[in-house]
């Protein structure tokens, strides 16, 4: 097997090294002390979708942003080994580093894209069970936290009925 720091695998050292500082600085909850801390890189709903096509295919937006990250630097590293592995046993001397690393990011890519549609099927997402304002017009309730003043938001617990909405509800058995 080819030695991980020689020079050739020095792209695939990089990588795995990125990676195990992305899973210590979140395995120790470092990330909040980052200058960076929690940053927000959502779109907003109006923005045109540029490249939504190619994102998809590379697997952006089924998985958070650093999911998608470490995934894409475990394949860059784990295909480029190999692939250095491969090309020593057939050949006898390994691809030079930015062969090697051309040859893996052209594997890397839609590989991580299948991943990541494959964790995305897993992947907890945000959910809600919010009820939009207008559906609540005319409908009679029961303050439950606060005072009902207008303008100011409380919570309102509708009456039971006889809906599957109630039966879940414990304060309605």
């Amino acid at each position: 097997m080819p030695d991980l720091l020689a020079s050739e695998n020095t792209p695939f050292a990089v990588a795995l090294a990125l990676l195990f500082l992305v899973v210590l600085v979140q395995g120790l909850g470092l990330s909040n002390l980052l200058p960076f801390g929690d940053a927000d890189l959502d779109a907003a709903d109006d923005a045109p979708d540029l490249g939504g096509g190619l994102a998809s295919l590379v697997g952006l937006g089924q998985v958070p942003l650093l999911v998608w990250l470490s995934t894409f630097l475990a394949c860059f590293a784990l295909l480029g080994l190999s692939l250095q592995h491969l090309v020593t046993g057939l050949f006898g001397a390994p691809f030079d580093a930015l062969g090697a690393s051309g040859a893996a990011l052209l594997v890397a890519v839609p590989a991580n894209g299948v991943v990541t549609r494959l964790l995305g099927r897993v992947w907890p997402h945000d959910e809600t069970t919010a009820v939009p304002l207008d559906a609540l017009v005319g409908m009679r309730g029961r303050i439950a936290v606060g005072t009902a003043a207008a303008g100011s938001s409380r919570l309102a617990i509708p009456p039971c009925t006889t809906g599957s909405t109630a039966r879940r509800r414990p304060s309605c058995r």
